[in-house]
């Protein structure tokens, strides 16, 4: 209970705190906005062609990809529950649940707060203002990840009243990282000193998250969750191995 209320109320001073972030970055964008002179149009420029939209994909495809991972899920939920090992490793987790969760739940807890720390920090070191339009482009993007293409596009998102937004944007390869930790770029770059924390936050954040559903979990989740959890940090440790 502790736990559940101290996280409710980082969580609600985290959201105060970033909506007073977003306030101060468009301000300090608007200002920079009037105080830079406007640039010339340059004469006699080509316009640039836009560049070619992705073909669409087939429902049919992606209504047959999405049928094909749910079999193969409910093919290794129903190995794992016959695998006697895995019903000894659920009966040891059953019977230590409650010092497990005291270690996953802070984990997880822990991530969040620090993830939105950082976000927060990007947001009034770069943050940048954005318009309705790119704020209703976000939101269709994330109408079609989480829905799919195609309901996507059955499917209409509008935003009404006020709305504000500003944007951030940060990116870096695995060799990049890998140099930035060999230089101990973290000791004189606040850039990358956010980054090292974001990836400590999302690693924390990831464990908490799966290690407080495979404790709770029966047998065959346990071993669905244990192999995204392998597949992730592999594909994780091969990037980093060959940048």
């Amino acid at each position: 209970m502790l736990l559940i209320a101290a996280g409710w109320v980082a969580f609600s001073y985290g959201l105060v705190a970033f909506g007073r972030a977003l306030q101060r970055a468009n301000e300090r964008a608007a200002a920079r906005a009037s105080e830079e002179p406007e640039a010339s149009p340059v004469p006699d420029q080509p316009p640039g062609e836009p560049a070619p939209a992705p073909a669409p994909r087939s429902r049919f495809r992606e209504i047959f990809e999405q049928a094909l991972g749910l079999i193969l899920a409910l093919a290794v939920i129903a190995v794992g529950s016959v695998l006697p090992p895995l019903q000894r490793l659920h009966d040891w987790t059953q019977t230590h649940q409650r010092p497990l969760l005291w270690i996953t739940i802070p984990f997880g807890v822990i991530g969040f707060a620090l993830f939105m720390g950082c976000a927060i920090a990007m947001v009034l070191a770069q943050g940048t203002p954005m318009s309705r339009r790119e704020i209703d482009e976000m939101d269709r993007r994330i109408l079609e990840w989480s829905m799919g293409p195609a309901s996507a596009r059955a499917s209409v998102y509008r935003n009404f009243g006020l709305v504000v937004g500003t944007q951030v944007k940060d990116s870096g390869s695995f060799a990049d990282i890998k140099q930035a930790w060999t230089t101990r770029a973290w000791e004189f770059s606040p850039r990358w000193r956010r980054m090292f924390l974001m990836m400590l936050a999302t690693a924390l954040l990831f464990c908490g998250l799966f290690g407080s559903l495979f404790v709770i979990a029966p047998a065959g989740v346990q071993l669905l969750l244990g192999g995204a959890f392998v597949y992730a940090v592999a594909r994780t440790a091969a990037g980093f191995a060959r940048a």
